[in-house]
């Protein structure tokens, strides 16, 4: 029996060695294969830098503050600078007030932290600044201008009721002239966005964006005697917006080959003359007046809301059945509002 009992005993022994040994085994293996794993900051640069371009702004500067590595690779990296109220203030957050003095702080101090100057994609300012920081403004402006930024969007409307298109002299002057410099460059610039600021008529700056695809004005003040807006030199022009801004006329120097739309909203234009032999799409909100779409015979779609007050033509009748269809003889579908004694009349010719 005392044979037996050793023979059980050195069976268990033997048993629980190898149980412990497999263990051992599989501790070491786990160890092992967690020495093995790749971290993230262990991927090539190139590869971190395509994950960090497909963050938002606010996510991407977070990262910044990882570590010492990770603000270095976002500097290199960064692409895109948003700088509107929920970028730079945390939402939630009630113990910093929203105010313009507090934006262009963070603003200043976000610029600071980028010591080159990346080439950028995007560069958007939103929020409701005026004249009195100009200082600031004019500091921004010039580093999109050397940063060769190709979207670039500068809107001051935020504040801003809808139909109020404020005084001139309470706007910023966006110095065009900052992207014809030396240091700056405008022919990476593809979209130009610009709300509730003023414009220089006098200077021809807005001839150097060649390359520009995309124009978007609003609530735009023009400084000095304009009769009409000319459009710029722009070859590579495809999209026109202008709206609620005090325009007595608007034309070409040339003919704009490859404008495609074209988007007037509540300018209270007197005149209106285009040449854009390839205009597809045109879209007017205004008093009735004459204008002329030279050699615009392919416009697919014209839509034209008639605003009453003052008109020339009395209840827009005579406009709407021989004006319109002798200006737009070539549209495929015509699309017209018309105030009428309180009422909405809508016409459709195909």
């Amino acid at each position: 029996m005392a044979k037996q009992k050793e023979g059980v005993d050195k069976r268990t022994a033997r048993k629980m060695i190898r149980s412990t040994e497999g263990c051992a085994k599989s501790i070491t293996l786990e160890r092992n294969n967690k020495s093995d794993d790749v971290q993230l900051h262990d991927l090539p640069n190139d590869i971190l830098g395509s994950i960090l371009s497909r963050l938002t702004f606010r996510e991407s500067s977070q990262m910044g503050l990882v570590s010492h590595t990770w603000r270095r690779l976002w500097r290199s990296c960064c692409r895109k600078l948003v700088f509107t109220s929920a970028t730079m203030f945390q939402p939630g957050n009630r113990s910093i007030k929203h105010t313009r003095t507090n934006f262009a702080m963070r603003v200043n101090s976000f610029l600071r932290q980028l010591r080159t100057h990346p080439t950028l994609n995007k560069f958007v300012i939103k929020f409701g600044l005026r004249r009195k920081h100009t200082r600031h403004v004019n500091r921004w402006i010039r580093f999109c201008s050397v940063s060769r930024a190709r979207h670039i969007t500068i809107n001051f409307t935020p504040g801003v009721k809808d139909f109020f298109m404020g005084p001139a002299n309470s706007k910023y002057i966006f110095p065009l002239n900052v992207f014809s410099g030396p240091e700056g460059s405008s022919t990476h610039v593809r979209t130009l966005h610009l709300g509730y600021v003023c414009l220089d008529t006098t200077s021809s700056d807005f001839m150097i964006f060649a390359n520009l695809k995309k124009l978007t004005l609003h609530k735009i003040s023009f400084l000095g005697d304009l009769q009409c807006l000319m459009l710029p030199e722009c070859n590579s022009l495809e999209c026109l917006s202008i709206s609620f801004c005090s325009l007595p006329g608007l034309s070409t120097c040339q003919p704009l080959q490859r404008l495609r739309c074209v988007r007037l909203h509540y300018c209270y234009l007197k005149k209106i003359e285009l040449e854009a032999p390839n205009l597809t799409s045109f879209d007017l909100t205004n008093q009735p007046i004459p204008f002329v779409l030279g050699g615009s015979l392919n416009v697919m779609e014209a839509n034209i809301k008639l605003l009453a007050k003052d008109s020339p033509y009395g209840d827009n009748l005579d406009y709407i059945y021989t004006e319109l269809p002798a200006a737009l003889s070539h549209v495929h579908k015509l699309s017209i509002t018309s105030g009428l004694f309180g009422l909405f009349f809508i016409s459709y010719i195909f």
